[in-house]
C-alpha cells in the first residue's frame, strides 16, 4: 500500500435510515481507511431509531465527520443533500448497512491517479452477505497495481448495462464534475437505474479495479429484495427513460440497454402478487418491448437468466412468472 494522503479531499456520503444495528460497523470501516484526507458526511434522513444519536457520538470523536439531521425524504434526497453539502473534489457513497475494506479509498484513488479516469469502479467482485454470514466476510486489504482496466465510456457503459459492473451508486469514486447537473430523482425507488448511466456518460473514461473491497448486505426488507408495492411500478418510466438516454447517446448500445431494461422489469414482474393483475400485465407489456433484442443478442456479456426470461415470456405472463420464480428459487439455493 502506498499510504499517500495528498491526492485530494474525498467526500464519503452515507445516507442513514433505520439501520441502528448496522451503523457502527459501517462508520468504523470508514474511519479505518488508510487514506485519511476524508470528509465523512452522515445524513440522518429522519431516522426514528437511535441512528441520529449514533451519528452525533461519532462526530464528537472525529472532526472529519459532518452530521446532517433532516426530515425523511428517502434515499435519493439523502444522497442529494450529502452531495450539496460536500466539498471534496472526489465523491463516494457507502450505504449505511454495508462496510468497506480499509484500503477501499486509497486503492480507488491510486487507480484514478494512474488512469486519469473520472470514475473508478469495482467490478462485480463485491462481497454479498446476509446477517447470518457477516462474520465470514473477508475483504482484500492489499492491492495489486496491475489489476486495473481502463475503458472508454462506451465500453464501460456496455458493461454497466449488461450488469457486469454493479449498477448502484456505491462501489466507486467519482470526480465531482460528473454531478454538476445530475441528481438522484426525488421520491422514487430504483434511483440508481435512473442516474448511474448518466454519470458514466459524463466521464472521460472509467477505470475498473478487481480487488474485493466492498461488502454489500442482502436484506429481505431492502428496496430490491422487498415484496412488491405500487411504488415499484415506477420501473416502467425509469427503464423507458434509461432506454431513451442510452439510444440517443449511442444507438450501438441498443441491445445492451434492452438487456438492462428487460432485467429490471422482469425482477419487478416476478414480485407482483396474483391479486395485482393490472400491474402484472402492465409490466409484462414492457417485457415484450425488450425481449426480441435480448433473444437475438449474441454478446458474451449478456446474462443467461435474461435470455431464459425472454424465451419464457413467449409462454404468456402466468407461465413466465411461474418459471421465473422457480429459477429464482434454484439460484438462491446455490
Amino acid at each position: 500500500m502506498h499510504g499517500c494522503n495528498d491526492w485530494g479531499l474525498v467526500s464519503i456520503i452515507v445516507p442513514i435510515f433505520k439501520v441502528e444495528q448496522y451503523l457502527d460497523t459501517c462508520i468504523k470501516s470508514i474511519l479505518k481507511q488508510t487514506y485519511k484526507n476524508l470528509e465523512i458526511i452522515l445524513v440522518d434522513d429522519g431516522s426514528p431509531d437511535n441512528c441520529g444519536a449514533i451519528c452525533d457520538r461519532y462526530k464528537k470523536k472525529d472532526n472529519r465527520i459532518k452530521v446532517i439531521h433532516k426530515t425523511n425524504g428517502g434515499l435519493s434526497d439523502a444522497r442529494n443533500v450529502g452531495i450539496n453539502h460536500s466539498t471534496g473534489e472526489i465523491i463516494s457513497f457507502v450505504d449505511s448497512d454495508d462496510f468497506i475494506s480499509p484500503i477501499f479509498i486509497e486503492r480507488m484513488l491510486d487507480a484514478m491517479n494512474k488512469s486519469g479516469a473520472d470514475i473508478v469502479s469495482t467490478d462485480y467482485n463485491i462481497a454479498r452477505f446476509t446477517d447470518s454470514n457477516e462474520s465470514a466476510v473477508l475483504l482484500d486489504e492489499e492491492y495489486d497495481d496491475q489489476k486495473i482496466n481502463v475503458l472508454n465510456v462506451d465500453d464501460s457503459l456496455r458493461l454497466l448495462l449488461y450488469q457486469r459492473i454493479p449498477n448502484g451508486a456505491p462501489f466507486r469514486l467519482y470526480r465531482r464534475h460528473v454531478f454538476d447537473d445530475v441528481r438522484f430523482p426525488y421520491g422514487v425507488i430504483f434511483e440508481d437505474v435512473a442516474v448511474v448511466h448518466r454519470l458514466f456518460m459524463k466521464a472521460n473514461k472509467v477505470a475498473l479495479v478487481h480487488e474485493k473491497m466492498y461488502a454489500y448486505r442482502l436484506r429481505k426488507d431492502g428496496i430490491v429484495r422487498s415484496s412488491f408495492s405500487l411504488d415499484k411500478m415506477v420501473v416502467i418510466s425509469i427503464t423507458r427513460q434509461l432506454f431513451e438516454d442510452v439510444v440517443n447517446y449511442n444507438p450501438k448500445l441498443k441491445k445492451a440497454v434492452c438487456s438492462r431494461a428487460f432485467a429490471q422489469n422482469f425482477h419487478v414482474f416476478l414480485q407482483i402478487p396474483e391479486e395485482c393483475r393490472q400491474e402484472k400485465y402492465m409490466v409484462f407489456e414492457e417485457l415484450k418491448k425488450y425481449r426480441g433484442m435480448v433473444i437475438i443478442d449474441a454478446s458474451r456479456h449478456i446474462r443467461a437468466k435474461n435470455k431464459l426470461g425472454a424465451f419464457a415470456s413467449f409462454l404468456g405472463p402466468d407461465i413466465s412468472m411461474r418459471l421465473g420464480n422457480e429459477y429464482k428459487k434454484l439460484s438462491e439455493k446455490k
